[in-house]
C-alpha cells in the first residue's frame, strides 16, 4: 500500500476454533494507524451518511482485487516472477535501491522457503540484476 491508500477487513464474530484457523497475515514495514469499528457503527454511519457507504463499497472492492491478484499471483506465476515484483515493490516502499532484508524475510512474505529464494537470488546475482552481501540486496536491473 501506498500513501493515502485505505485497506478494509472485515473480520466476523465467531468461535476461538475460526480465529485459529486464519490463514491471513499482514505486517507494516513502518507504523501505521488502524481504525476498529463494530459492525453496528459501521452500519449506522452507511445509513447516515452517503459518503461513508461510498467508502465502505470501495473498499470492499478493492479488498476483493487484492485477494484476487494474490491468488492469481500465487497460482499462475512462478516464484522467480514473485521474487522480483516483490523486490519492485519493496524497493518502491523503501524508495531505496540498497534494501536490507534477509533471504528469510522474504521468503517468509512469499511462502516460500528460504533455500528456493536464496537460490533464485544467486541466479539473480548471476544474471547480473541484483548484488548482495550482508543482508543488503542492491537492485541493479529487474526489468
Amino acid at each position: 500500500m501506498e500513501e493515502g491508500d485505505s485497506f478494509g477487513l472485515s473480520i466476523t464474530e465467531g468461535t476461538p476454533e475460526f480465529y485459529k484457523f486464519s490463514i491471513l497475515g499482514f505486517s507494516a514495514l513502518e507504523d501505521k494507524h488502524i481504525l476498529l469499528m463494530r459492525y453496528d457503527d459501521k452500519d449506522m454511519l452507511t445509513k447516515k451518511y452517503d459518503e461513508w457507504y461510498k467508502y465502505i463499497l470501495e473498499m470492499a472492492l478493492k479488498s476483493n482485487y487484492l485477494y484476487i491478484n494474490l491468488i492469481n499471483n500465487i497460482i499462475f506465476k512462478k516464484l522467480v516472477s514473485r521474487v522480483i515484483f516483490f523486490l519492485k515493490r519493496y524497493t518502491k516502499i523503501q524508495k531505496t535501491d540498497n534494501l536490507q532484508i534477509s533471504h528469510q524475510e522474504i521468503a517468509d512474505s512469499l511462502n516460500s522457503s528460504r533455500e528456493v529464494v536464496s537460490r533464485l537470488l544467486k541466479k539473480m546475482k548471476y544474471e547480473g540484476k541484483i548484488n548482495m552481501s550482508n543482508h543488503t540486496i542492491k537492485i541493479m536491473d529487474l526489468c
